[in-house]
């Protein structure tokens, strides 16, 4: 079975993100984003080339894939196909200043 590795920072965006749902939108609108997520999550991890590629990503993060949020178009997956399945490196709102936080995740 293909593998899902959530990195620190990725774990907390999920958080972050059904916090500010459920206070917008109610529990079930952030219960349906993680569900989401997670969904994608194991998608991807048995399909790890189905997003696009990062463009204007650092040296060190040469590599790293994209891939929306199902029902939730303005939430992003950023993660990095594994041998056995991928590494999710952070999920964020398009909104953000996605440049600023990509350079801050290891």
């Amino acid at each position: 079975m293909a593998r899902v590795v959530r990195l620190p920072r990725a774990k907390q965006d999920l958080i972050d993100i059904a916090l500010d749902l459920e206070a917008r939108a109610g529990l079930t609108t952030a219960d349906r984003f993680l569900d989401a997520a997670e969904a994608a999550f194991t998608n991807l991890a048995v399909w790890p080339l189905l997003g696009a590629i990062a463009t204007g990503m650092p040296p060190r993060h040469q590599g790293v894939r994209t891939w929306l949020v199902p029902g939730f178009r303005n939430h992003i997956i950023f993660y990095r196909p594994a041998s056995d399945g991928v590494e999710i490196l952070r999920v964020l709102h398009g909104a953000r200043d996605i440049a600023a936080f990509i350079n801050d995740t290891p």
